[in-house]
């Protein structure tokens, strides 16, 4: 079981990258000027704290989990793949599915900032709309991602409430 509950070290040391620091320091970061500006570099600043915050959070939930099925797998005979998908998933899945949503959330809205502070993502094309003073350009793409936002927050709510069934909060 020690493997199982174990976050990879790679995985942890991710966790110390901030994505401000990423996003700020943009013209020293190798990874900016290999990819260049654009979607793509954004999608990166968030994915490399992502990684890290995720792999901490799933490490912590599955330390939580309940170890009563766990052991009723072992009891029964189970190897260390039965163990984890009907021990340990059942138990874990729907707190793993909520912080992926959630983060998904977040790390939509957070594009916006990096763009504009010149990360890339997709604040980048709003940030180019300002400075050209295209107003109907930039207001167009701000409606598109409140849009977008309150899209992936309305069907997040929606699939969290497929996941936890009856246990599910209100929305």
């Amino acid at each position: 079981m020690g493997i199982i509950r174990n976050p990879p070290l790679l995985l942890t040391a991710l966790r110390t990258i901030s994505a401000e620091r990423t996003a700020a320091r943009r013209q020293n970061s190798a990874r900016i000027n290999a990819v260049g500006l654009g979607p793509f570099a954004g999608i990166l600043a968030i994915a490399s704290t992502d990684i890290g915050a995720l792999a901490k959070l799933f490490s912590e939930t599955i330390e939580n989990v309940d170890p009563k099925p766990e052991g009723g797998v072992i009891a029964a005979g189970g190897g260390t793949l039965s163990r984890v998908r009907f021990g340990l998933l059942p138990e874990a899945m729907p707190v793993i599915a909520s912080q992926i949503l959630y983060f998904i959330e977040s790390d939509t809205r957070s594009a916006t900032t990096f763009g504009i502070v010149g990360a890339g993502a997709i604040g980048l094309y709003v940030n180019e709309s300002i400075h050209t003073q295209d107003w109907d350009k930039t207001s167009f793409i701000i409606i598109l991602i409140l849009i977008a936002v309150a899209m992936i927050d309305f069907l997040s709510a929606r699939i969290r409430r497929l996941i936890l069934g009856s246990r599910a909060a209100p929305v």
